[in-house]
């Protein structure tokens, strides 16, 4: 679209006057044979047949900058530029300069971006400028080109300067504004710049291309808030609640409430900061005064960016209480590492991440007091994890992850090591509905003999989902969700299967 766009917009700058265009020898002298049979054909717009006859012309008068104009503009509009650019070069350094051919040699040079060419361009801006060439297009030219090199804030001052002279460029120019701002992050004074831009005129082509970009520049503005609020309410049958990692083998019908925060701020230069809070609590119909959990969590990662990649400090906080009868301290974990990303093309995604974590369970509930020692589950040890994610289409992804976590606890029973690989896809399936699959296999190896059980604990936990998102109303989701689990243990009290079938409405502002 880009492309299309820079070629609408510089057919539409030169078109604005035409080309008056001059010739090389003086009027009272009339155009030699050759050279008017090769302009008649060029100006019927015959440019392939033209170009033998301007050639031939060329070699009769190889000091006439009209035969050099000419078969330079036939050599470019049948898409030979380096020799375009050979014969413009001359027809402006010829006597008497045509400068119709310096303005079309500088957008040669736009068209084909290289050190060398842009150079060059800017030294013939430099003419253009001093001499009074067309100033309205060598500004919007001028513009151009700086914005190819990124420099953008340049780019917007040659901008507005072609529109305070050529007010007739107001749309086009302020169309390249809108982009250059873009490039600088700037998305509420783009979409400002481009909503200007349709206003001027609202049945342009340009203004087709500009309301393209300002739907990309509204969706933008949406997803990259630096402030995101999202609420959720959610109806749940569970077929078996577990208390504490153990199994009641009973039902219940619960209510889950979430909310969750997103801080992700745009900082200075290539500093970054990604943080949010989330708060969740569920209600039992049964079992009201052991089994209803609150948890808060607090996430905080400042980082650099290096262009494709980053590096941040992760720091991860939780904490849950649960009912015994009323709401009291259960659990605080921390984590704390270094979090690395790469972006690899524009579809792939490589995550890494190795820190420490902290479990402390508080031992002043009657349903989690250590009767002995070697059940107190106080842990502490490393932690990592390695993801892959595969946007392979608009609003889709797949996601790869293992995870690592070692838990050295204080009490024997609890030592383990574990490994967690899951498997997330979303896929949109129709307007506003997408479909999600995943899968998770969890390894725990225990390192000592259970002082109870007298062996080695050994858990698998396979779990899997499938579920439904609607987006019936802007910002506002229904979701549906079936998820089943089986964990498989050498200790009784650890082996169960668990079903959970999951209906709610989440809401995003």
């Amino acid at each position: 679209m880009r492309k299309r766009l820079s070629i609408l917009m510089t057919a539409f700058l030169f078109s604005l006057a035409g080309l008056p265009l001059a010739h090389g020898t003086p009027p009272s002298q009339p155009t030699p044979p050759t050279l008017k049979q090769g302009i008649d054909l060029y100006q019927d717009e015959q440019y392939t047949e033209s170009i033998p006859l301007l050639q031939k012309a060329r070699q009769e008068q190889p000091t006439s900058p009209s035969a050099a104009f000419f078969l330079g503009m036939a050599y470019k509009q049948t898409g030979k530029y380096e020799e375009a650019i050979t014969n413009l070069r001359e027809a402006v350094t010829l006597s008497p300069k045509i400068k119709e051919a310096l303005v079309e040699l500088v957008e040669l040079f736009y068209r084909r971006p290289s050190p060398e060419n842009t150079r060059e361009a800017r030294q013939w801006i430099a003419v253009a400028e001093r001499e009074r060439i067309f100033p309205a297009k060598v500004a919007f030219l001028k513009g151009l080109i700086l914005q190819q090199q990124n420099k953008n804030e340049e780019a917007i001052a040659a901008f507005e300067q072609a529109k305070a002279i050529e007010p007739q460029l107001a749309q086009t120019a302020d169309l390249q504004v809108a982009l250059a701002l873009l490039k600088e992050q700037k998305l509420e004074q783009a979409k400002v710049r481009l909503e200007t831009a349709i206003q001027q005129a609202p049945q342009t082509d340009l203004a087709t291309f500009a309301r393209q970009y300002l739907d990309v520049v509204e969706k933008r503005i949406e997803i990259e808030k630096p402030l995101r609020i999202t609420l959720g309410l959610f109806e749940q049958y569970d077929t078996n609640v577990l208390s504490d990692s153990t199994v009641t083998n009973n039902e219940s019908v619960v209510t889950a409430t979430s909310l969750r925060v997103n801080y992700l701020p745009k900082l200075d230069g290539k500093w970054l900061l990604n943080a949010h809070y989330a708060f969740y609590a569920n209600f039992h119909d049964e079992f009201v005064h052991t089994q209803d959990m609150i948890s808060n969590s607090l996430y905080l990662a400042p980082g650099y960016s290096f262009g494709d990649s980053s590096l941040n400090l992760k720091l991860d906080y939780s904490n849950a209480l649960v009912r015994d009868p009323s709401h009291k301290q259960y659990l605080d974990t921390f984590t704390v590492g270094p979090f690395y990303r790469h972006l690899i093309g524009k579809t792939n995604l490589v995550e890494l991440f190795a820190g420490y974590g902290i479990n402390e369970y508080t031992h002043n509930s009657p349903t989690n007091i250590p009767q002995d020692p070697r059940e107190d589950r106080d842990s502490e040890g490393l932690r990592g994890s390695a993801s892959w994610i595969w946007l392979f289409r608009q609003g889709a992804f797949c996601n790869l992850k293992y995870e690592y976590d070692r838990a050295k606890a204080d009490g024997a029973n609890w030592d383990k090591e574990g490994h967690n690989l899951s498997l997330n896809l979303a896929y949109p399936i129709a307007d506003g509905v997408s479909f999600q699959l995943s899968g998770q296999m969890y390894l725990e190896d225990y390192n000592n003999v259970h002082s109870t059980f007298l062996v080695k604990r050994d858990d698998e936990k396979y779990q899997g989902s499938v579920g439904l998102t609607w987006e019936f109303l802007k910002n506002a989701s229904l979701i549906a969700q079936y998820s089943a689990t089986r964990q498989s243990s050498n200790i009784v009290i650890y082996d169960y299967r668990r079903e959970l079938y999951t209906a709610g409405l989440e809401y995003r502002f």
